[in-house]
């Protein structure tokens, strides 16, 4: 168990640890912040949402909420009535 801990914390703190050798170095100044905020934003944000939602597993269940969700905002509060649980 703390090697798990460890094998998900370590990667972020190691992230961190180099943002911030990079900006005492100066090698991250303003404009460059500006354009890594753009890339992460832009490209690398969205690749890695389409990867999260491709290779997720997904239930019946989860495919049904998908499916009546839309369709009870669609009809308003009374087809959301009639879609809740009882």
């Amino acid at each position: 168990m703390v090697t798990q801990i460890v094998s998900m914390v370590l990667p972020v703190l190691a992230m961190i640890a180099l943002g911030r050798l990079c900006a005492v170095q100066g090698i991250l100044n303003d404009e460059r912040h500006a354009g890594l905020k753009a890339i992460i934003g832009d490209i690398l944000l969205p690749v890695v949402l389409f990867k999260a939602f491709f290779t997720a597993e997904y239930s019946g269940k989860l495919a049904l909420v998908f499916a009546l969700v839309p369709a009870c905002a669609r009809g308003g509060l009374r087809a959301a009535a009639a879609c809740a649980p009882v």
